[in-house]
Formats: structure tokens, C-alpha cells, sequence
């Protein structure tokens, strides 16, 4: 206490001094005045850095966003990739299923693939990503990595496609008073979200007796949650309807070995750094190693 009271006294000296000279009062005012003044520059820039540093976390979705504006009318980028998508699901499970019999006659189901490629390509993933989301930044730096070293991991024509669930809408936001934009799209394309479910329960990762596998179930789940708020993001899928063809050219099988036009469904990728994850995400597209490759699992 006596070695505190020391340090305390010159500063009590110097109030009393302040408090019982007049004339250095107004001084003080006006110097706090200015400081205020002059601090606002600094404080605006920081406020205008913090934004900036959001943005930049969101700036590798939006670069490939695929849009919800119209989402309330039943229209627009991001609804008719969905609707795309569960019909593209439906043709690709078809074909896979019933190809070798001889009476089928897969014309109708190629035209609907073909159709859907021609307008998406034929192989890429697809992230459900918004802003504030930790996990997501840590896995679009994980992408952006991937794609500046893409060679080093063997991999070739990578492509990433993102509907962020929290999107700016614009003129449309007046809507949010009722039902968000992501809420009014998923009521319009569950369908969509039910193939994603499916994908992903009977897909190579689930069962290839992943760490976690309650875990990844209850995130599953959330892809039928009642409250669209719930659903666990970033939804990271694989979709591939890429084509293996023989030295002739002609048409052998799709890459994709499983039923489903979807054929990796993830919601989170391991590791600590950025080339550890990329390791994850490469073996996805590559369907290699002992989570990604069909030989490894007996539910396809």
C-alpha cells in the first residue's frame, strides 16, 4: 500500500494543481476538443479498415456467387440452379441404376446431364457459405490456396460455385420482413436439399468411418431442420458428372461412381493450415484417399 500511495502522489499533486488553477481548465477543454477533433480521421479509417477486412473475407464467395435475387418470385440464378440440380439429381441416379439393364433407354436422362452441364460444367464444388462464419472464411482461404497450387496437389479444372445464405438483397431486402431470401428459395427447391441429404448419408465420406460420426449426422440433419437458421454451413458438395471415354472417344462411364449426382457432401475440412486442408479437398475431387474413394465404401 505505501509503494502504491508513492506512485498515486505525483498524479493527486498534479489534479489538486489543475483543480486550483484557473486558468489552465480551459485550456485542457480546448486541448480535448482538438484531440477529439483530430482523432476523428484515425477513428473513420479504422472503422472503414474493419469493414474492408469483412468484405475481403466474403470476396472470394462473391466472385463466385450464384445469385438469390428473385428468390421470392420463384426465379432467378440461384433458384433455377437448384431446380437444375434436383432434376440433373434424378437423371444421373436413374442412369446409374439402370444403364447396364437393356431396355433402358437412357436418351432422356443423357439429354437432362448434358443440359445441366452445358450450363454449370461437369464437375465443381458447390459451397452454402455466409459472412461471420469462421469456418467459412478458413475454407475459401483454403480454396484460394488450392487453385494458386493446384498443380502441387494434381489437380486440374477446379471450379467452386456459392450461394451465400446471408446475401445483400438489394431492393428485395423490404421481403426480409416476412421470410428471408434463403428460407423463401429452400421452401422452393427443397428438393434439392433432399438429394444433398441423400448424398451425403449414403456417400463414401459417412461411410468410410469418419472421426466423427454423430457429428456429421447431426449436421446432415440440419439440411431438413424446420428453421432454415439452423442449417449447419458451410455445406460443402462435390458435384461431378464429368465422363470417362475410351481411345475411340466414345462414352464408357462418369467418373462419379456413386448414385448420386452429388457424390461428396462435407461440412468442414481438416486440417490446421491452408495446404492441410487442401490435401482434404484435393483427394475429394480426385476421389482418393481412404474417405473419398468408392472402393472404400459398401453403401454405393
Amino acid at each position: 500500500m505505501k509503494f502504491l500511495k508513492i506512485i498515486a502522489t505525483p498524479f493527486i499533486r498534479i489534479g489538486r494543481w489543475i483543480k486550483e488553477t484557473a486558468w489552465v481548465q480551459p485550456l485542457l477543454i480546448v486541448g480535448c476538443i482538438f484531440a477529439v477533433i483530430f482523432s476523428i480521421p484515425y477513428i473513420v479509417r479504422g472503422i472503414q479498415n474493419l469493414s474492408s477486412g469483412e468484405d475481403d473475407n466474403m470476396a472470394y464467395y462473391n466472385d463466385r456467387k450464384i445469385s438469390m435475387l428473385g428468390a421470392y418470385d420463384r426465379k432467378g440464378d440461384a433458384y433455377d440452379f437448384l431446380t437444375s440440380f434436383e432434376e440433373v439429381s434424378i437423371a444421373f441416379t436413374s442412369y446409374q441404376m439402370n444403364h447396364e439393364n437393356e431396355e433402358y433407354n437412357s436418351s432422356e436422362d443423357m439429354a437432362v446431364i448434358d443440359d445441366f452441364v452445358d450450363t454449370y460444367g461437369e464437375k465443381f464444388f458447390f459451397v452454402l457459405s455466409k459472412d461471420g462464419c469462421d469456418a467459412c472464411d478458413a475454407l475459401s482461404s483454403a480454396f484460394q490456396y488450392l487453385e494458386d497450387n493446384a498443380s502441387t496437389y494434381n489437380v486440374t479444372g477446379l471450379d467452386v460455385k456459392t450461394i451465400i445464405t446471408d446475401e445483400d438483397m438489394g431492393d428485395e431486402a423490404d421481403e426480409y420482413k416476412n421470410t428471408s431470401a434463403f428460407e423463401e428459395l429452400y421452401n422452393s427447391t427443397s428438393g434439392a436439399f433432399d438429394q444433398f441429404y441423400s448424398a451425403g448419408y449414403y456417400g463414401s465420406y459417412y461411410s468410410a468411418n469418419i472421426s466423427d460420426v454423430s457429428g456429421y449426422r447431426t449436421n446432415l440433419d440440419t439440411l431438413h431442420a424446420e428453421d432454415i437458421n439452423n442449417m449447419q454451413v458451410p455445406l460443402l458438395v462435390l458435384i461431378d458428372l464429368s465422363k470417362n471415354y475410351d481411345e475411340a472417344n466414345n462414352f464408357v462411364e462418369f467418373n462419379n461412381q456413386s448414385l448420386y449426382a452429388a457424390s461428396q457432401v462435407l461440412f468442414s475440412v481438416d486440417g490446421d493450415t491452408d495446404g492441410e486442408k487442401s490435401i482434404q479437398l484435393a483427394n475429394c475431387w480426385n476421389y482418393t484417399g481412404n474417405l473419398f474413394s468408392y472402393r472404400n465404401t459398401s453403401n454405393n
